[in-house]
């Protein structure tokens, strides 16, 4: 809140500002490049237990993702029947 309520006396000054806060931006968004990465880092399975738990994980997501889909259609599909019976 302070850096909003500061107030500037030149242009020096501003520039200054505006270099620091590019800087600052620059780290986050690095670090954003690095959590990004770590989140969809594909995890390395040695022996058969942990290759058949991730299938089973990833089973069981697709499924999750299949009843979302269909609950939402059974939910709201009547708004896309509407739409095709205009035409």
């Amino acid at each position: 809140m302070e850096d909003l309520q500061r107030e500037y006396d030149s242009l020096s000054a501003l520039r200054i500002r505006k270099h620091e806060l590019e800087k600052e931006f620059e780290k986050d968004e690095e670090k954003m490049k690095e959590l990004w990465a770590d989140l969809f880092e594909e995890e390395k399975t040695d022996n058969m237990s942990d290759r058949v738990s991730s299938m089973v994980k990833m089973g069981i997501g697709a499924f999750d993702g299949v009843m979302l889909c269909w609950k939402l259609y059974k939910k709201y599909g009547s708004v896309f029947r509407k739409w095709k019976k205009k035409k």
